[in-house]
């Protein structure tokens, strides 16, 4: 086993992102801060005690509860300057404020992307106070620096570390991938099996041939992306392509724009071989088939369409209901995403964009971003700021709900933007293309700047495009892309860890 390295005091900087991280919020460095020691209680453990059959007064433990998870806390002292203190300026602001602590060796310690070992970032914080030390002085043995401190307090602490990618699934992903799912919630063991929240993964691969043929699957993973599996969903044929899939409660659903419908099996069941696959086509119209579902909850999905339709579902087994068809947009729509149950974003073909503030009871259209291009990937950080990747390669957002939109510089040349997919407000990642290969990007400041993964080891193995990306939420080390490999035939899977 070999010796971890061991992290120095005077590897690390402080930067701070002020009212949060955002597309246009660059990270600041702050040469004269350092981060205090850090605290973030987990809650007590009180345990749950019944008498014991074995012994009069005497009794065991049948159980715990845990008090509230409360919030990190740290400190952030600094060099008080001649000129105005920031530190100060945040404790009469009282907005948001991230701090973001790289820890590196070799690298600028002012250059914020990928100069780092790791990288700390205590999200969603806030200041709870200021104070100052060494203010004055009355003789000259009291003269020497004033420092001052503010008091943190932050919503979680994240670490981020870096990635290497690794292809996996070689031998099952026999053909194209188009889309890819982690249905899986962290758990300690206490309602089925221990997950860390990224074990259980579900990618649709298309069939091929007329009919019998081979058809349309599921390529699945119960243990993180280690090992691999395949079942047919046999209620499509082989010539009905998957277009997109989600999962929307305890279901994995494919939506298939050949079918006009959708098909869905048990996803536990599908884990464990003995899913029943079933095709609901109910509420779909002719001319509206879909092409792109999101899910916040089994009773909060969004599935678009062609000519500009747009449906709900509030149970999987119930079908659809029609939201908008096709008066606000008659482009086909190809991308969908949901901020919350209120505020849903959609995509498609020349320059198409319209969104909805009320869960879908109106749709209104909003002038898009590129005009004449197709809206390929859509992302809501925020009910008014949006993402908006092209299949030009190009990525605009806008933090006023569209009124006007800024064009993102993207390091090397991006041909197309597939995919984006958020672990939360700060972390993210882009499934784009350059040339004949597809690629991983990534970000650690909410959109502000990316970097091509990996950040160490080989580059992402040789493919001709990703067609999706999935974050794990429960943890910001672990994304897996999806698409065709390099022989124009085969599947391809990558995953980030």
């Amino acid at each position: 086993m070999s010796t971890p390295s061991i992290v120095t005091a005077g590897q690390s900087r402080v930067w701070l992102v002020e009212d949060g991280p955002s597309p246009s919020r660059e990270p600041v460095y702050q040469g004269t801060m350092k981060i205090g020691d850090s605290t973030w209680p987990a809650g007590d453990v009180t345990p749950i005690r019944v008498p014991s059959p074995d012994k009069f007064g005497a009794f065991v433990e049948a159980g715990e509860v845990r008090s509230g998870e409360e919030r990190a806390t740290t400190s952030v002292m600094a060099r008080y300057p001649e000129q105005a203190s920031t530190l100060l300026a945040l404790r009469r602001k009282l907005c948001r404020v991230d701090i973001h602590v790289p820890i590196g060796k070799c690298k600028n310690p002012q250059s914020y992307n990928n100069s780092w070992e790791k990288l700390r970032i205590y999200r969603d914080g806030a200041i709870t106070s200021w104070s100052d030390e060494n203010a004055g002085a009355l003789d000259s043995d009291e003269n020497a620096a004033t420092n001052e401190t503010g008091e943190f307090s932050a919503e979680e602490i994240i670490e981020v570390t870096k990635l290497s990618l690794t292809e996996a699934a070689n031998t099952e992903a026999a053909r194209e991938v188009i889309s890819v799912s982690i249905c899986d919630s962290s758990d300690c063991g206490n309602c089925g099996e221990a997950s860390d929240g990224c074990s259980k993964i579900f990618a649709t691969m298309i069939g091929t041939g007329a009919t019998p043929g081979t058809l349309p699957s599921v390529l699945y993973s119960d243990d993180g992306g280690s090992t691999w599996a395949t079942t047919n969903i046999d209620s499509l044929f082989s010539n009905e392509a998957p277009s997109d899939s989600a999962c929307v409660g305890d279901f994995l659903v494919v939506v298939v724009n050949g079918s006009n419908s959708y098909h869905y099996a048990n996803s536990d069941d599908i884990l464990d071989g003995v899913e029943v696959w079933a095709e609901v086509n109910t509420g779909f119209a002719a001319g509206g088939e879909p092409n792109a579902i999101f899910s916040l909850s089994a009773q909060d999905t969004w599935i678009v369409g062609d000519a500009g339709y747009i449906y709900r579902s509030t149970d999987v087994a119930s079908g659809v209901v029609v939201q908008d068809a096709g008066t606000v947009t008659t482009q086909d729509l190809q991308s969908v995403h949901a901020f919350d149950s209120s505020n849903v974003l959609a995509g498609g073909s020349l320059n198409a964009l319209v969104h909805t503030t009320n869960g879908g009871s109106t749709w209104q259209a909003i002038t898009g971003p590129a005009a004449g291009e197709t809206l390929r990937a859509v992302y809501m950080l925020g009910a008014d700021t949006w993402l908006v990747g092209t299949n030009t390669g190009k990525l605009y957002y806008t933090e006023n709900g569209g009124t006007s939109w800024v064009l993102k510089g993207l390091p090397g040349t991006v041909d197309n933007i597939d995919a984006i997919d958020f672990v939360d407000d700060t972390v993210g990642y882009i499934a784009a293309r350059q040339g004949s290969r597809g690629y991983l990007l990534r970000t650690t400041n909410g959109g502000f700047s990316w970097y091509v993964l990996p950040e160490t080891g080989a580059a992402i193995p040789a493919n001709d495009y990703l067609n999706d990306v999935a974050a794990c939420k429960f943890d910001h080390n672990f994304v897996i892309g999806v698409g065709l490999a390099d022989d124009a035939t085969t599947g391809f899977v990558v995953i980030g860890s």
